[in-house]
């Protein structure tokens, strides 16, 4: 080999905190081990320490990182996600997000420069002679690499190079090992796209057609369908879509290609399910959305229905193998993994998840008798406790309540069968959910709501609601970056569900991007006119932007959908109120007292402070505020919203910000 002199350049490092984050190499290290990290999340972590000690907003940083390319938010959002976590930083030490205004580096840093012996300059570079060789990566592909070598001496006699100038010379040789590495990189991913080898780990289970010719057995495939969703959606390695988005296909004739394109998976799991009386029969095959090759396809599988569990494990298992997913030990034991195994329970559960998907007040008194006859059933079912919580904090939340039941009790049974569920399997994702929501409407500890949903998404990275959840908690807590970086998540498991989409407009709306908030609710609406959550969230958006005669409207399109004689009576008495009709918000509010009065008609507390804000009776307000905090109730997730900005002047505000370890509105 030629040895050549080198030149000195200096080596530049920062240190905060055991980081030492590495500009000459490229790499973030932690105690001398390197932490992976993507190129641009690199450079914004990168800016962010160069500005240590200094607010800078979130337009800076796109400016500085991505320069004369336009990108959305969203690509600065995920980057961030990426340094929080590789720096660990759940709790902000290192990276904060002032809301509304930008991003501090709050840790000390330390910059560092020595000089090493690492560069040669362009003359020597010219002087050396060099040859293009080829080496073997980890997968045996060969890849072009610079070499210094001793070549024959017959190529260096004398007068050989003399004439062609060495910065040319340098320039050639780049230009050359640079274009056969982006050719050979090309060549090889595109091989990758279209090798019809290459592993596939984005999946949609399409509803399981019922053969058996009676409608009541819908639940049975529907079940089926669900059952393999969940049972893939735990092994690590697959993108699962969510059944919710799914079962919109249910019943239709589909394209899966298209299918394949609109959800963006790589196959597609289709079959049938009949069920005629101890029998079950069950055909599916997988299939490639891309060429619509069929990766697996077996001899229809009958068996007695008490065998159910093994047919659905062995179904799962085919799935797995037919995607060339390698399991591991611990998805082997997650894929094996049961609930019970007692058929008249499994089938009874199965008719409450039905039940409660059709989110009315009819569904909801159906599954909690099904989900209570298969506890009756099989006492330690995990999974049925679960829809027991599941069933009660929705009629908390939609407030669709039974004569003689309230708010306050529902919150008891859900909390008390979570606990139930997690007593039984600890590991029960759907349970750490719905715990994180029933402590949401009871509890103002925002740090445990937080590990019950962290804890959700660690066991079952591909349950939307999970994700769902977990966004507006952040939400509410005005943490908008992660917020928007969890719906978005939610959304590519779920991406045609309704709710999820125009939930992404609530988090926009909340921190105040309100024209970004309307087109994602008008998206909404695109794909369903009627979905009255989309309108009514439209509407107080609007209110928000002093819109007011169209928030109106908006409210009264929700209300009529609804069908509740409560429905949007709190938006509109807040419209009125906040646009200056003061009579017309007081007579509603009146009808609203007297309709509460009735026998299972109630408004969440939360409300009466928007309304009683929007009327601008402030001290009716505070009161209630004061009884919340003073009962243990998360107050916090309400201060920040727009609801309250006509209370932003009123020292009481600023006093109870300050009890519940909030800053200073700004």
């Amino acid at each position: 080999m030629i040895e050549a002199p080198r030149q000195k350049t200096p080596h530049k490092t920062y240190s905060f905190g055991d980081f030492t984050l590495d500009l000459t190499g490229g790499c973030l290290l932690r105690e001398g081990t390197e932490v992976k990290l993507r190129p641009k999340s690199f450079e914004v972590l990168t800016y962010l320490v160069k500005n240590s000690g200094r607010l800078v907003s979130k337009e800076e940083v796109i400016g500085a990182v991505w320069r004369n390319t336009f990108v959305t938010d969203d690509s600065l959002v995920k980057c961030l996600k990426d340094v929080r976590l590789a720096l660990e930083d759940e709790s902000q030490q290192h990276v904060k997000t002032v809301p509304r205004r930008g991003y501090i580096f709050a840790t000390e840093v330390r910059e560092n420069s020595t000089v090493a012996q690492d560069s040669f300059s362009h003359e020597q570079i010219a002087s050396f002679p060099v040859e293009i060789q080829r080496a073997k990566d980890d997968e045996g592909s060969t890849s072009p690499r610079l070499e210094i070598v001793e070549l024959p001496r017959s190529v260096l006699r004398p007068g050989r190079l003399k004439n062609f100038p060495r910065a040319a010379l340098v320039i050639v040789i780049a230009a050359f090992v640079l274009s056969s590495a982006a050719l050979f990189t090309f060549r090889r991913l595109n091989n990758r796209l279209t090798d019809p080898s290459a592993p596939i780990t984005s999946i949609a289970v399409l509803p399981l057609k019922n053969l058996s010719g009676d409608p009541t057995n819908d639940y049975f495939s529907d079940g089926m369908t669900e059952s393999l969703i969940s049972a893939l959606s735990k092994v690590h390695g697959i993108k699962l879509i969510s059944g919710s988005t799914v079962f919109q296909f249910k019943g239709r004739a589909v394209d899966l290609r298209e299918v394949g394109r609109q959800l963006g998976v790589g196959a597609v799991l289709e079959g049938s399910v009949m069920k005629s009386g101890e029998t079950v029969r069950v055909d599916v095959r997988l299939v490639s959305t891309a060429d619509g090759r069929v990766l697996w396809s077996g001899e229809p599988q009958e068996r007695a229905l008490h065998d159910i569990f093994a047919l659905q494990d062995e179904v799962a298992r085919r799935v797995v193998a037919g995607l060339s997913v390698k399991l591991g030990r611990e998805g082997e034991m997650l894929l094996a993994k049961r609930y019970t195994d007692n058929v008249e329970a499994y089938q009874a559960y199965m008719k409450g998840r039905y039940f409660w998907n059709k989110r009315n007040e009819e569904g909801f008194g159906k599954a909690i008798s099904y989900f209570q006859q298969a506890i009756e059933i099989d006492p330690n079912y995990a999974l049925a406790y679960a829809g027991l919580a599941d069933t009660y904090i929705l009629k908390r939340v939609y407030a669709l309540l039974e004569p003689g039941e309230t708010l306050p009790q529902m919150e008891v049974k859900a909390r008390s069968a979570a606990e139930k569920a997690l007593e039984i399997d600890e590991t029960l994702a759907e349970a750490h959910t719905s715990l994180g929501l029933i402590k949401a409407t009871t509890a103002n500890d925002d740090a445990d709501i937080e590990r019950e949903y962290k804890r959700a998404i660690a066991l079952n990275p591909n349950y939307a609601t999970a994700h769902h959840w977990y966004a507006l908690h952040l939400n509410d807590l005005a943490r908008f970056d992660e917020a928007i970086a969890e719906i978005n998540r939610a959304r590519e498991i779920d991406p045609l569900s309704l709710v999820i989409n125009s939930d992404v407009g609530i988090v926009f709306s909340s921190a105040r991007r309100y024209d970004e908030a309307i087109a994602y609710f008008k998206k909404a609406m695109e794909m369903d006119p009627n979905f009255p959550d989309a309108h009514a969230m439209l509407g107080w958006t609007y209110v928000r932007k002093g819109m007011y005669p169209e928030g109106i409207a908006q409210f009264e399109k929700a209300r009529t959908l609804f069908g509740s004689p409560t429905s949007q009576l709190d938006g509109l008495i807040y419209a009125y109120g906040m646009s200056g009709n003061r009579r017309e918000a007081l007579k509603l509010l009146d009808k609203l007292k007297k309709l509460s009065a009735q026998k299972h008609t109630q408004i969440p507390w939360e409300n009466w402070v928007y309304i009683y804000v929007g009327v601008g009776e402030h001290d009716k307000a505070f009161e209630l505020l004061e009884k919340a905090h003073h009962d243990g109730l998360s107050v916090k997730r309400l201060l920040d919203t727009p609801y309250l900005d006509p209370l932003r002047s009123d020292p009481r505000l600023a006093d109870l910000r300050r009890r519940v370890d909030l800053p200073p509105s700004q």
